[in-house]
């Protein structure tokens, strides 16, 4: 279906257009061109850079669209409650394992307490898909900052190697107490790496500095006593006092995320989501979805890192989990499109398309638009498989390396699948933004 629209009169955001120009309407093309000259550059580091106020096009008086997404709309919001809920538990299972390694720190609940960690971070990268459109995970006061945050500067944390003098990192600094007030005061605020919470602090106590060429951090569970030991060690002590800290703040913000998209609690966002007019609504869908893959995925954590060659720019860096997680976020991705929870999608890979999912919606308006983002997505998935493991020794590779070309395909696959949205959203009469590409 074709279909002419017009531009919301934002100034804030970066429009990516996968159609030629020639190809679109002349208002659409004035109003596009005076929203590049004014629009702000697009986030950086993660973060997910500016948004618009509104997400709804004014579709043309010539134009014909007559459809209902209210079903979509439903759908969408209860699989955010399930993706978050399942997010929430994984994270209530990793404090578990943690109030057992710091209760009585042992190499079997250091292994326990770096399992969940992974299984707590891989419940959580699907639901990324609903970041970038002013959603409660990163709104002006959403938590994301809190639980992502990266890249990260340990010696904020931890003063490793500092011997001498009085040390002011959070571990080292015995003068103070090891509260969530203290550690949220210093959260990146010198600097934006200079992180202490979240999912790579976490990851970073569990394993320390990743050193090796063949494997991840190797820290040792003698690196931790109890918190309520009464001798011993203090670094040892505040070591495990923060573990546990960091893994109640976490639990509570994923905790909160989770209640904001449960439909059954009064004023919710859940509530709010479900009233948007459906333009709205299918607006933050598809760029949530576009956004995760090609400013997120393919930029910052594909891109940024191949160009750096650094470790430090890798997400997961001192698990070496990285690889694997380029798989969660595209299955995210898959998820949305496909109206199918993420946990769903990972336990049966082959699950078809629900009535009630945006691949079902844009297939009645253009099956074209549909099958690309199908193929694209599928691509993407085979693309995000071949990823080395550990990517960090990727990074080192030199640039006509078999290991950096597999990278640099994922990159390209993601980028193909924010274009094949982008056709979608117009299908839709929805424009597609992507900040800062």
């Amino acid at each position: 279906m074709r279909t002419s629209i017009k531009l919301w009169t934002s100034t804030l955001v970066t429009l990516m257009i996968a159609q030629p120009i020639d190809a679109l309407p002349v208002n659409f093309v004035q109003q596009a061109n005076l929203v590049l000259s004014l629009s702000g550059e697009g986030g950086e580091g993660g973060e997910a850079g500016t948004q618009p106020s509104s997400y709804k096009l004014l579709l043309s008086p010539e134009a014909s669209l007559s459809y209902s997404a209210k079903a979509v709309q439903a759908r969408y919001v209860a699989l955010a409650y399930e993706n978050y809920q399942h997010a929430q538990k994984a994270a209530a299972a990793l404090d578990l394992a943690i109030i057992r390694l710091t209760s009585k720190p042992s190499k079997p609940h250091l292994n326990e307490a770096r399992i969940a960690w992974r299984q707590a971070r891989s419940a959580y990268l699907p639901t990324e898909v609903y970041r970038y459109f002013d959603s409660p995970i990163d709104d002006s006061d959403g938590p994301e900052p809190r639980i992502n945050a990266w890249p990260l500067n340990e010696a904020v944390i931890e003063a490793l190697h500092q011997r001498t003098g009085a040390r002011t990192d959070l571990i080292g600094a015995s003068n103070q107490p090891m509260t969530a007030e203290i550690i949220l005061a210093r959260d990146q605020i010198a600097d934006e790496a200079d992180v202490t919470t979240g999912f790579h602090a976490i990851e970073f106590l569990l394993w320390g500095e990743d050193t090796r060429a063949d494997g991840p951090g190797n820290r040792s569970s003698a690196a931790f006593l109890a918190v309520d030991a009464k001798t011993g060690n203090a670094i040892k002590i505040r070591r495990s006092q923060y573990l546990r800290v960091l893994s109640k703040l976490l639990l509570a913000d994923l905790t909160a995320l989770t209640q904001a998209w449960d439909a059954e609690v009064a004023a919710s966002y859940a509530q709010k989501f479900t009233s948007y007019d459906q333009f709205e609504a299918l607006g933050r869908m598809l760029r949530g979805l576009a956004s995760l893959s090609v400013e997120e995925l393919a930029s910052e954590r594909l891109t940024v890192a191949l160009d750096s060659g650094a470790q430090e720019d890798e997400t997961s860096c001192f698990s070496d989990q990285t690889h694997l997680e380029f798989a969660d976020g595209v299955r995210g991705i898959q998820a949305v499109w496909l109206g199918q929870s993420a946990a769903g999608l990972l336990a049966n890979p082959g699950l078809g398309p629900h009535p009630d999912s945006l691949a079902m919606l844009i297939r009645g308006l253009d099956v074209g638009a549909a099958n690309n983002v199908s193929a694209a997505l599928l691509n993407a998935q085979n693309a995000a498989a071949a990823i080395d493991a550990p990517f960090d020794q990727t990074l080192l590779t030199a640039a006509n390396a078999p290991e950096r070309a597999r990278a640099e395909a994922l990159a390209a696959a993601l980028n193909k699948v924010g274009q094949a949205l982008q056709k979608a959203g117009r299908a839709a009469g929805v424009l597609v933004s992507v900040p800062g590409v």
